[in-house]
C-alpha cells in the first residue's frame, strides 16, 4: 500500500510543479499580449520557445510513460479516457504548430500577427489546462479504482529505477526557463 501512496504522491507533486510553470508561462503570455503592439520579434520567439520547451517535456512525465500505459490495458472506460486526453495534447500540439508558423509570419514583419501568436499560444496553454484538469479529475480516480496494489507497486519501481537516458537526465519542468541551449544539445534531451 506504502507504494502505492508513493507512486500516487509523486504524479500529484510532478502535476503541481507543472501547473506551476504552467501558470509562469500563462503570465508571459498575458505580459506579451498586453504588450503586442510593442513586443518585439525577440520577446515573441523567447516566449514561443519557453512554451514549445514545456510544451515538449509535457510527454516524459510519469504519468505520460508509466500510468496511461498500465490503464490502457483495462478496459474501454480507460482507453476511451486516454484517447480524449491524448485528442486533448494533438489539438494543443496543432495550435503549437499554428504558433510557430504566425511568429514566423512576425519575424516578416507582417501586421497583427503579434496577437495572433499571442493568441495561438494562449490556446496551447488552455489545452493543457483542460488535459490537467481531466487528469486529475477523471484519471487518477479511474486509476485508484482500476489499478491493484501490485500494479501500484510497478508503476512506483519504475519511478525509481528510471535510468537517465543516453547519459542525459530529460528535461525537468523548470527547463523552460533555463537559458537556451543549441540545437544540437536540444535534440539530445528530446
Amino acid at each position: 500500500m506504502l507504494t502505492a501512496t508513493y507512486a500516487q504522491v509523486a504524479i500529484v507533486a510532478e502535476h503541481n510543479k507543472v501547473r506551476s510553470v504552467l501558470q509562469d508561462l500563462q503570465q508571459c503570455i498575458q505580459n506579451c499580449m498586453r504588450t503586442a503592439a510593442g513586443a518585439g520579434y525577440a520577446t515573441l520567439k523567447s516566449t514561443f520557445f519557453k512554451l514549445k520547451e514545456f510544451h515538449d517535456s509535457f510527454r516524459w512525465r510519469k504519468i505520460e510513460r508509466h500510468l496511461l500505459p498500465s490503464l490502457r490495458r483495462f478496459n474501454p472506460e480507460a482507453a476511451t479516457l486516454i484517447d480524449e486526453l491524448e485528442s486533448i495534447s494533438d489539438r494543443a500540439c496543432e495550435l503549437l504548430h499554428t504558433a510557430d508558423l504566425q511568429l514566423e509570419q512576425a519575424n516578416h514583419g507582417a501586421g497583427r500577427v503579434a496577437d495572433d501568436v499571442c493568441e495561438s499560444m494562449g490556446m496551447v496553454c488552455h489545452h493543457i489546462q483542460l488535459r490537467l484538469d481531466r487528469e486529475e479529475q477523471e484519471l487518477m480516480p479511474l486509476a485508484q479504482r482500476l489499478l491493484s496494489v501490485e500494479d501500484w507497486f510497478g508503476i512506483a519501481a519504475r519511478f525509481l529505477s528510471e535510468e537517465p537516458v543516453g547519459g542525459l537526465k530529460r528535461p525537468a519542468f523548470g527547463a523552460p526557463w533555463l537559458p537556451a541551449t543549441s540545437g544540437r544539445e536540444r535534440s539530445a534531451l528530446v
